[in-house]
């Protein structure tokens, strides 16, 4: 559930010229749903079992979270993360030099096929448990690095 405003239509529609312009993602567009650009830096300020607090926003589920770029991320648990469902850092510029990947209550190995994935486009990746992914994020972030948060919540559904 999100308590503050979302996003304007003028920059849902920058969202999603972003997205075309990169063809082969704009099908990808159904798995985000931009839920706030704030001037300045985002900031993960909370986290719950099943979501996060985001610029003083609620928001429900996994996030994507960039330097002042928020989405909402329609994955559910650690074998639902690929290449393709994080399609939209390709469009994204600058690239991030890192995704920092909260796994929810326990660190988790990530599939190689990901991991692979994202070095063979420049992109490094730190795995953690999604509380030490936050710290990290807000760190990095907030010391000027080009980096991404793909945050799974403490109770993401696991698969085996």
């Amino acid at each position: 559930m999100i308590r503050s405003k979302v996003a304007s239509n003028s920059q849902l529609r920058c969202f999603q010229n972003l997205l075309q312009r990169g063809a082969q993602y704009a099908t990808k567009a159904e798995e985000y749903n931009l839920i706030a650009q704030e001037q300045g830096l985002s900031r993960i300020e909370g986290y719950t079992a099943e979501g996060f607090t985001v610029n003083s926003t609620d928001v429900q589920g996994a996030v994507l979270c960039l330097s002042n770029l928020v989405l909402h991320w329609n994955v559910r648990n650690l074998s639902e993360v690929t290449v393709d469902s994080l399609a939209v850092l390709d469009v994204i510029k600058p690239k991030p030099d890192i995704v920092v990947i909260g796994c929810g209550e326990n660190i988790q190995r990530l599939p190689d096929a990901l991991t692979r994935g994202l070095a063979a486009k420049g992109i490094a990746v730190e795995v953690a448990s999604t509380p030490n992914a936050i710290a990290t994020f807000n760190v990095l972030n907030e010391e000027g690095r080009v980096t991404a948060g793909a945050l799974l919540p403490l109770r993401s559904q696991h698969t085996s």
